[in-house]
C-alpha cells in the first residue's frame, strides 16, 4: 500500500505484519465415460473345443 486509505498520507506508513495465503485453483472434475464391452464365448462341438474365446481376447 502506498498511501493511507483514509487521509492518503504517505508519512508514518509501514508494514506491521505479513501473512501468507495459498489459493489452489482446482478445476471442475471431467465427466467420466462408462463403456460396456460384449465378448462372445463360442462353443464348437464338432472338434470338441468348448468355451472358445475370440482371437481379440488374449490368453494370459
Amino acid at each position: 500500500m502506498e498511501r493511507c486509505p483514509r487521509c492518503y498520507s504517505t508519512t508514518g506508513l509501514s508494514v506491521a505484519s505479513t501473512e501468507k495465503r495459498t489459493v489452489a485453483d482446482v478445476p471442475e472434475p471431467l465427466p467420466h465415460t462408462v463403456e460396456e464391452h460384449v465378448i462372445n464365448v463360442y462353443s464348437y462341438s464338432r472338434w470338441g473345443a468348448d468355451d472358445l474365446l475370440p482371437e481379440s481376447v488374449g490368453t494370459a
